[in-house]
């Protein structure tokens, strides 16, 4: 009773949290992109990662423990970092009067190899975790680790989609200043 009582508590506080921490982000990228637009894609692009997370979750441990429940929370902060860096770039490259579509292109080539090696970094460390004898934080850095690399597949796969998919929505970029 008292294992079951622990469980549901620790449900409905990670509940709460999570949704705290998506408000949180959305409030901080609507200042940090100046729009909807980008932060929609952005928010988009996390939580299908983060879906995606929840099923190799379910595929490489089976379950959650009380421990490994947290890790959508982590990767809400960490999974939406890889994003802020393409989208920010793609906003740089629009605001010099490129096309929407060598925008894209450019927020991604130019981050790609520092997006790789910072998720690189992140997924090992958590990757450590499932070496310690207890088993609930093994589960959590297994769960974290391919979770990490989930959110980068996502930043280059559905963030590009969703740029491309709410193009038709932009005011077009007023060409830049010549000299």
């Amino acid at each position: 009773v008292l294992e079951y009582e622990e469980m549901a508590t620790s449900q409905r506080d990670i509940q709460i949290a999570t949704i705290l921490s998506l408000s949180l982000t959305v409030i901080l990228l609507l200042f940090a992109f100046r729009g909807l637009l980008n932060v929609i894609a952005a928010m988009v692009s996390l939580i299908v990662g983060i879906c995606l997370s929840f099923g190799f979750a379910t595929l490489a441990v089976g379950h959650l423990n009380i421990l490994s429940m947290v890790f959508a929370i982590m990767l809400i902060g960490l999974g939406i970092e890889y994003g802020i860096q393409v989208v920010l770039r793609y906003q740089e490259e629009l605001n010099c009067g490129v096309s929407g579509l060598e925008a894209i292109e450019t927020g991604l080539s130019a981050n790609i190899r520092s997006i790789i090696m910072a998720a690189a970094t992140v997924a090992l460390a958590f990757a450590t975790f499932a070496f310690t004898d207890f088993k609930g934080i093994a589960e959590l850095g297994i769960i974290a680790a391919g979770g990490v690399f989930i959110c980068v597949l996502a930043t280059f796969t559905v963030l590009p989609a969703m740029l491309i998919l709410l193009e038709r929505f932009r005011n077009p970029a007023p060409p830049p200043a010549s000299h």
